[in-house]
Protein backbone atom coordinates (compact mmCIF):
# COMPACT_ATOMS: atom_id res chain seq x y z
CA UNK A 1 0.00 0.00 0.00
CA UNK A 2 3.18 2.31 0.67
CA UNK A 3 4.02 2.07 -2.64
CA UNK A 4 0.99 2.81 -4.17
CA UNK A 5 0.55 5.78 -2.15
CA UNK A 6 3.97 7.16 -3.35
CA UNK A 7 3.17 6.81 -7.25
CA UNK A 8 -0.37 8.26 -6.37
CA UNK A 9 1.07 11.14 -4.96
CA UNK A 10 3.90 11.33 -7.87
CA UNK A 11 1.44 11.04 -10.28
CA UNK A 12 -0.99 13.34 -9.22
CA UNK A 13 0.69 15.96 -7.58
CA UNK A 14 4.78 16.14 -8.41
CA UNK A 15 5.93 18.90 -9.92
CA UNK A 16 2.10 21.14 -8.42
CA UNK A 17 1.58 22.95 -6.09
CA UNK A 18 -0.75 22.12 -3.81
CA UNK A 19 -2.67 24.15 -0.96
CA UNK A 20 -4.50 27.37 -0.30
CA UNK A 21 -3.81 30.21 1.74
CA UNK A 22 -0.65 28.12 2.49
CA UNK A 23 0.62 26.37 -0.41
CA UNK A 24 3.93 23.92 -1.20
CA UNK A 25 5.41 22.16 -3.97
CA UNK A 26 5.46 18.62 -4.38
CA UNK A 27 8.56 16.53 -5.72
CA UNK A 28 9.49 13.37 -5.77
CA UNK A 29 11.44 13.44 -2.54
CA UNK A 30 7.51 13.99 -0.72
CA UNK A 31 6.36 11.40 -2.20
CA UNK A 32 8.78 8.95 -0.86
CA UNK A 33 8.80 10.76 2.52
CA UNK A 34 5.48 10.35 2.90
CA UNK A 35 5.22 7.05 2.06
CA UNK A 36 8.22 6.19 3.39
CA UNK A 37 8.55 8.45 6.64
CA UNK A 38 12.05 8.16 8.92
CA UNK A 39 9.75 6.92 12.11
CA UNK A 40 8.73 3.76 11.14
CA UNK A 41 7.01 2.78 14.39
CA UNK A 42 3.52 3.19 13.36
CA UNK A 43 0.14 1.81 14.23
CA UNK A 44 -0.54 -0.40 10.99
CA UNK A 45 -4.08 0.59 11.15
CA UNK A 46 -2.83 4.50 11.28
CA UNK A 47 -0.26 3.69 8.20
CA UNK A 48 -3.00 2.23 6.37
CA UNK A 49 -5.14 4.82 6.79
CA UNK A 50 -2.76 7.52 6.52
CA UNK A 51 -1.72 5.69 3.20
CA UNK A 52 -5.19 5.91 1.98
CA UNK A 53 -4.85 10.08 2.11
CA UNK A 54 -2.43 9.76 -0.79
CA UNK A 55 -4.97 10.74 -3.39
CA UNK A 56 -6.74 13.29 -1.29
CA UNK A 57 -2.98 15.33 -0.62
CA UNK A 58 -3.91 18.59 -2.12
CA UNK A 59 -6.72 18.54 0.21
CA UNK A 60 -5.01 17.32 3.24
CA UNK A 61 -2.81 20.93 2.70
CA UNK A 62 -5.67 23.10 2.20
CA UNK A 63 -7.19 22.13 5.53
CA UNK A 64 -3.48 22.20 7.27
CA UNK A 65 -3.28 25.36 9.59
CA UNK A 66 0.42 27.28 9.66
CA UNK A 67 1.63 26.94 13.55
CA UNK A 68 5.45 27.40 13.53
CA UNK A 69 8.86 27.43 12.22
CA UNK A 70 11.42 25.74 13.63
CA UNK A 71 15.32 25.16 13.09
CA UNK A 72 16.08 21.54 12.09
CA UNK A 73 18.17 19.81 14.60
CA UNK A 74 21.61 18.05 13.85
CA UNK A 75 22.15 19.88 10.81
CA UNK A 76 19.24 17.68 9.15
CA UNK A 77 17.80 18.92 6.52
CA UNK A 78 20.47 21.62 4.84
CA UNK A 79 17.71 22.01 2.26
CA UNK A 80 16.10 23.78 4.64
CA UNK A 81 17.45 27.31 4.80
CA UNK A 82 14.40 28.84 6.21
CA UNK A 83 13.94 25.84 8.97
CA UNK A 84 10.44 23.83 8.56
CA UNK A 85 7.01 24.87 8.73
CA UNK A 86 5.21 22.88 11.06
CA UNK A 87 1.06 22.88 10.51
CA UNK A 88 -1.52 21.59 12.10
CA UNK A 89 -4.60 19.04 10.33
CA UNK A 90 -7.54 17.21 11.09
CA UNK A 91 -8.82 14.58 8.79
CA UNK A 92 -11.29 11.04 8.37
CA UNK A 93 -10.97 8.35 6.72
CA UNK A 94 -14.53 6.26 7.08
CA UNK A 95 -15.07 6.04 10.05
CA UNK A 96 -11.89 7.38 12.04
CA UNK A 97 -10.79 10.70 12.45
CA UNK A 98 -7.53 12.06 13.16
CA UNK A 99 -5.08 14.87 13.75
CA UNK A 100 -1.37 15.30 12.57
CA UNK A 101 1.20 17.63 11.67
CA UNK A 102 1.77 18.21 7.97
CA UNK A 103 5.69 19.52 7.88
CA UNK A 104 6.90 21.88 5.17
CA UNK A 105 10.82 22.46 4.39
CA UNK A 106 11.71 26.37 3.80
CA UNK A 107 13.95 25.93 0.48
CA UNK A 108 15.87 28.89 -1.34
CA UNK A 109 13.59 27.76 -3.93
CA UNK A 110 10.60 28.31 -1.96
CA UNK A 111 8.05 26.01 0.67
CA UNK A 112 8.14 21.76 -0.27
CA UNK A 113 5.65 19.50 1.18
CA UNK A 114 7.81 17.05 2.96
CA UNK A 115 5.71 14.95 4.90
CA UNK A 116 2.12 14.35 8.02
CA UNK A 117 3.56 12.56 10.78
CA UNK A 118 2.41 12.72 14.64
CA UNK A 119 -0.62 11.08 13.17
CA UNK A 120 -3.43 10.80 16.17
CA UNK A 121 -6.49 8.77 16.21
CA UNK A 122 -9.12 11.10 17.72
CA UNK A 123 -11.96 9.42 16.39
CA UNK A 124 -13.42 9.48 19.94
CA UNK A 125 -13.21 12.96 20.20
CA UNK A 126 -15.46 15.49 18.89
CA UNK A 127 -13.55 17.07 15.59
CA UNK A 128 -16.31 20.15 15.86
CA UNK A 129 -14.14 20.66 19.34
CA UNK A 130 -11.15 21.99 18.11
CA UNK A 131 -11.27 25.51 16.95
CA UNK A 132 -8.96 27.28 14.61
CA UNK A 133 -7.99 23.78 12.48
CA UNK A 134 -9.37 22.41 9.14
CA UNK A 135 -10.70 19.19 8.77
CA UNK A 136 -10.31 17.78 5.83
CA UNK A 137 -12.22 14.95 3.98
CA UNK A 138 -14.24 14.43 0.80
CA UNK A 139 -17.88 13.88 0.15
CA UNK A 140 -17.84 10.29 1.26
CA UNK A 141 -14.46 10.34 3.06
CA UNK A 142 -11.56 8.71 1.69
CA UNK A 143 -12.83 5.36 -0.18
CA UNK A 144 -11.03 2.66 1.08
CA UNK A 145 -10.86 1.73 -3.09
CA UNK A 146 -8.19 4.49 -3.97
CA UNK A 147 -5.25 3.33 -2.23
CA UNK A 148 -5.19 -0.70 -1.28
Amino acid sequence: MQEKAKNIIKDRFKGKVIGADYTAYVNKTSAEHFSYPANRRMDENVKQDKMRTAPELDTIMQASVYRENVTPENGKHPDATGGLDKLDVMYRVNTHAYEAETTVKVTDRGRVFYGMTKIKDITSREIGQMPGLGTAETANNVSTDNVA
